[in-house]
């Protein structure tokens, strides 16, 4: 007698440790360091849910999906491009679980990174709203050496306190992350998001964590121009959130009045 269903092996994918993880992916063009992206997450020891959002590419991201079918991506196309945030969000509104991962398609994941921070996240208080991991870059030019020796993706640490993670490499409760209504698509321009995001996260009480045991592989462009563009980028974006949740004396430190007493100064007798 015939069985009624067909037997198959499963897929090396498919045998792996399935996270209840949500990973979205914002994408605008950049087709082969999105494959280069995707063969990472294919060669990872976990799976997980994956969120393409494709932010109308000029050529759509659909056919590369395709090609990676054995590791079952869910593919969304915004209707116009609107940037970084906007489609983080459409990600995060999309996403099936309770955990929310994020990195960008000029990026390359380590094996076990999505596992090291989903562990990390799932040990933490809950008032922890995210942590995010190291980014290291990828090449070895000297522009890719340039943003290793001054780690411009790694966390801001200042005063004790960390300020804001990098979120090519992050992981958020859902729940949280929609509380404060995600990134700020209100500053325009790629970079601002990142601290953003965590600012609202701390202003409403939550905390933000780090794990330099998860690691992500920034791929950067080995041109001058482009190491011009990313500067430029990254210090419009992040201005515009520094002035939105800061006063500039909040970073002033003086040290003729260091260890003084908050108490207003008496006029002699």
């Amino acid at each position: 007698m015939k069985p009624e269903y067909e037997v198959r092996e499963l897929t090396a994918y498919e045998q792996r440790s399935v996270l209840d993880v949500s990973l979205v992916l914002p994408c605008y063009g950049r087709v082969e360091q999105t494959k280069d992206l995707l063969n990472s997450l294919r060669r990872a020891d976990f799976a997980c849910e994956i969120i393409l959002v494709d932010d109308c590419s000029p050529e759509p991201l659909s056919h590369v999906c395709e090609d990676f079918s054995d590791i079952d991506i869910r593919y969304i196309r915004n209707e116009k491009n609107s940037g970084a945030a906007f489609s983080r969000n459409v990600g995060a509104r999309a996403a099936r679980n309770s955990l929310i991962a994020f990195t960008d398609n000029d990026c390359v994941v380590v094996e076990n990174w999505l596992t090291q921070l989903h562990e990390a996240i799932t040990k933490s208080p809950m008032s922890t709203a995210c942590i995010g991991g190291r980014v290291i870059a990828s090449g070895t030019d000297i522009y890719s050496a340039y943003f290793d020796y001054h780690k411009t993706l790694d966390p801001w640490f200042f005063r004790g306190k960390f300020y804001y993670l990098t979120t090519a490499n992050a992981i958020f409760r859902k729940n949280i992350f929609l509380l404060v209504d995600g990134f700020d698509e209100s500053v325009p321009g790629a970079g601002g998001e990142d601290p953003g995001i965590c600012f609202k996260l701390q202003n409403a009480g939550y905390k933000i964590g780090y794990c330099d045991t998860a690691i992500v592989k920034h791929q950067y462009e080995p041109t001058l121009s482009s190491f011009m563009r990313t500067f430029r980028r990254y210090g419009r974006g992040c201005a515009g959130q520094f002035r939105k949740h800061f006063k500039p004396q909040d970073f002033v430190y003086n040290s003729n009045f260091a260890g003084l007493d908050n108490e207003p100064i008496q006029d002699d007798v």
